[in-house]
Protein backbone atom coordinates (compact mmCIF):
# COMPACT_ATOMS: atom_id res chain seq x y z
CA UNK A 1 0.00 0.00 0.00
CA UNK A 2 1.20 3.30 -0.80
CA UNK A 3 1.83 6.34 1.88
CA UNK A 4 -0.86 8.70 1.40
CA UNK A 5 1.31 11.60 0.92
CA UNK A 6 3.20 9.35 -2.17
CA UNK A 7 -0.18 9.25 -3.33
CA UNK A 8 -0.65 12.92 -3.24
CA UNK A 9 2.93 13.61 -4.89
CA UNK A 10 2.29 11.12 -7.61
CA UNK A 11 -1.10 12.77 -8.22
CA UNK A 12 0.72 16.08 -8.12
CA UNK A 13 3.47 14.82 -10.19
CA UNK A 14 0.89 13.09 -13.02
CA UNK A 15 -0.86 16.15 -13.20
CA UNK A 16 1.93 18.85 -13.49
CA UNK A 17 3.50 16.18 -16.59
CA UNK A 18 -0.25 16.11 -18.34
CA UNK A 19 -0.08 20.09 -18.06
CA UNK A 20 3.28 20.74 -19.39
CA UNK A 21 1.94 18.11 -22.55
CA UNK A 22 -1.11 20.49 -22.66
CA UNK A 23 1.04 23.46 -22.99
CA UNK A 24 3.08 21.41 -25.55
CA UNK A 25 6.61 21.89 -23.74
CA UNK A 26 9.47 19.69 -25.12
CA UNK A 27 10.10 16.82 -24.00
CA UNK A 28 13.81 17.88 -22.67
CA UNK A 29 12.01 20.63 -21.04
CA UNK A 30 9.28 18.70 -19.41
CA UNK A 31 11.84 15.84 -18.08
CA UNK A 32 13.74 19.04 -16.35
CA UNK A 33 10.80 20.93 -14.71
CA UNK A 34 9.78 18.01 -13.06
CA UNK A 35 13.11 16.87 -11.90
CA UNK A 36 13.31 20.49 -10.37
CA UNK A 37 10.29 20.06 -8.41
CA UNK A 38 11.01 16.39 -7.37
CA UNK A 39 14.17 17.91 -5.89
CA UNK A 40 12.62 20.88 -4.47
CA UNK A 41 9.67 18.35 -2.58
CA UNK A 42 12.64 16.21 -1.91
CA UNK A 43 14.55 18.95 -0.21
CA UNK A 44 11.75 19.58 1.95
CA UNK A 45 11.00 16.33 2.97
CA UNK A 46 7.04 17.29 2.65
CA UNK A 47 4.06 17.33 0.46
CA UNK A 48 4.19 20.03 -2.49
CA UNK A 49 1.03 21.68 -0.82
CA UNK A 50 2.57 22.37 2.58
CA UNK A 51 4.80 24.23 1.10
CA UNK A 52 5.08 27.75 0.22
CA UNK A 53 7.27 31.40 0.12
CA UNK A 54 9.67 30.55 2.98
CA UNK A 55 9.86 27.32 1.57
CA UNK A 56 10.98 27.81 -2.10
CA UNK A 57 13.46 30.66 -0.70
CA UNK A 58 15.10 28.21 1.91
CA UNK A 59 15.49 25.99 -1.16
CA UNK A 60 17.12 28.59 -3.24
CA UNK A 61 19.03 29.68 -1.40
CA UNK A 62 20.53 26.32 -0.48
CA UNK A 63 20.79 26.43 -4.49
CA UNK A 64 23.17 28.96 -4.50
CA UNK A 65 24.96 28.75 -1.38
CA UNK A 66 25.59 24.80 -0.96
CA UNK A 67 24.72 23.98 -4.68
CA UNK A 68 26.76 26.64 -6.14
CA UNK A 69 24.05 26.75 -8.91
CA UNK A 70 24.16 29.21 -11.77
CA UNK A 71 21.64 31.58 -12.66
CA UNK A 72 20.08 29.26 -15.57
CA UNK A 73 19.51 26.86 -12.79
CA UNK A 74 17.98 29.07 -10.19
CA UNK A 75 15.66 30.57 -13.09
CA UNK A 76 14.80 26.73 -14.07
CA UNK A 77 14.01 25.76 -10.49
CA UNK A 78 11.42 29.15 -10.18
CA UNK A 79 9.88 28.56 -13.85
CA UNK A 80 9.40 24.77 -12.80
CA UNK A 81 8.07 25.43 -9.06
CA UNK A 82 5.85 28.48 -9.88
CA UNK A 83 4.47 26.40 -13.20
CA UNK A 84 1.18 27.54 -14.12
CA UNK A 85 -0.89 24.29 -13.33
CA UNK A 86 1.83 23.65 -10.35
CA UNK A 87 0.56 26.89 -8.75
CA UNK A 88 -3.41 24.79 -7.89
CA UNK A 89 -0.88 22.86 -5.65
CA UNK A 90 0.21 26.16 -3.15
CA UNK A 91 2.97 27.07 -5.25
CA UNK A 92 1.81 30.35 -6.25
CA UNK A 93 4.03 32.03 -3.50
CA UNK A 94 6.90 31.38 -5.74
CA UNK A 95 5.84 34.73 -8.36
CA UNK A 96 5.59 36.82 -4.67
CA UNK A 97 9.03 36.26 -3.86
CA UNK A 98 11.77 38.34 -4.53
CA UNK A 99 15.25 36.88 -6.42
Amino acid sequence: MVPPQEDIIGAIRDKMRDDLDLRGFAATTKMEYLRCAKNFVAYHHRSPTELGEPEVREFLLHLVNEKRAGSATQRMYVAAIGFPRFTAFHFHSVRHCTF
